[in-house]
């Protein structure tokens, strides 16, 4: 028989609060002008996720709709309930299906490669990071999840995306045929 109290369940991802947290960061990094204007910035219900994601158009095979391209690369910042419950704000670089770039001659490891040499100056700056993905995600981590401080830091996670987001750029380059 075991006289240890029972643990209370958490509390339910308060979708509303994260959702508008994430928009409320959007809005400050856009003021009072975006670092990189060709920068953009989503924020949505993504799966099982509250996700906010930092894109380009060129960074997708079709350039029409780069948000839901086949093929794209994009900085995605999320919450989801076993994170809420882990105390995790997540975060990750993607890069999908690359060889459906038109104008690209794109291998996804190649690509992965090359992005982690020319970011590994900056990896210190990224808080329980990890690079020991296979190319779909070229890092991946997380920093510590308060409701008081999110908005503070989501900006400060978008802040240090856009100033690395020119090394995708730089990467990308350098497939073009």
């Amino acid at each position: 028989m075991s006289y240890l109290p029972k643990s209370q369940p958490k509390p339910a991802m308060d979708t509303h609060f994260y959702l508008s947290a994430f928009e409320s960061a959007i809005a400050k990094c856009r003021e009072p002008r975006p670092r990189d204007p060709y920068l953009r910035y989503f924020a949505g219900l993504v799966l099982n996720s509250i996700a906010l994601k930092v894109y380009k158009a060129e960074w997708a095979s079709d350039p029409q709709n780069p948000l839901t391209s086949p093929g794209r690369i994009f900085f995605s910042i999320w919450i989801t309930e076993k994170s809420v419950q882990q105390n995790q704000l997540l975060y990750n670089i993607h890069a999908l299906k690359l060889r459906q770039f038109k104008t690209h001659r794109i291998a996804s490891r190649d690509f992965a490669t090359q992005f982690r040499t020319k970011f590994q100056p900056h990896a210190h700056q990224w808080p329980n990071l990890s690079l020991d993905y296979g190319p779909l995600t070229l890092m991946q981590g997380w920093t510590p999840l308060d409701p008081a401080t999110l908005e503070t830091e989501t900006i400060q996670l978008i802040r240090q995306f856009e100033t690395i987001s020119p090394l995708i750029d730089k990467v990308l380059h350098s497939f073009i045929v």
